[in-house]
């Protein structure tokens, strides 16, 4: 599956959890794990930018996109959040199997309006779970983590149901 990162998701596993080799894991299961060009070179920075760009040999860097049908559509998201749902609506209209992950509330909806398949950084971390790269104890502690670190989401969802 084709995983496109928002900054979010990218900041949550390099800065706050300090654990780059949870999400590059992901490649190990057979994922490609895709950036977009904005949200690499627009969005990032300081500490998160040094860390992925040392491993940039686990991700794909995607090319810029035109994003201004979008952004007329959806004016309140970031240059960022824009190129990984419009790279959403790239692979869905070539049939690929993808997953955009975005953790704000407005980029979501606005992957949910264009039928894109979504999830967030808690989202991710049940993917490393259901691939068998983290125990579900694991991922209660680094959801919870994130949390304490002020990630907003429901706590209920750092369990498994």
């Amino acid at each position: 599956m084709d995983i496109i990162l928002d900054a979010s998701p990218l900041i949550a596993f390099y800065v706050e959890l300090k654990a780059p080799e949870k999400i590059t894991a992901l490649k190990r299961v057979g994922n490609n794990l895709l950036i977009p060009h904005a949200v690499l070179y627009r969005e990032l920075i300081g500490e998160a930018s040094d860390a992925i760009k040392r491993d940039l040999r686990f991700f794909i860097v995607l090319e810029p996109v035109k994003v201004e049908d979008l952004k007329i559509r959806f004016p309140g998201l970031h240059e960022g959040e824009l190129e990984v749902v419009k790279w959403g609506c790239i692979m869905k209209e070539q049939k690929k199997e993808y997953m955009c992950i975005l953790d704000d509330k407005n980029a979501r909806k606005a992957a949910s309006k264009l039928g894109l398949n979504y999830r967030g950084t808690i989202g991710l971390l049940h993917l490393m779970n259901d691939s068998g790269l983290i125990s579900g104890e694991e991922m209660r502690e680094l959801c919870l983590k994130l949390v304490k670190r002020g990630f907003y989401f429901p706590e209920e969802l750092c369990y498994k149901s």
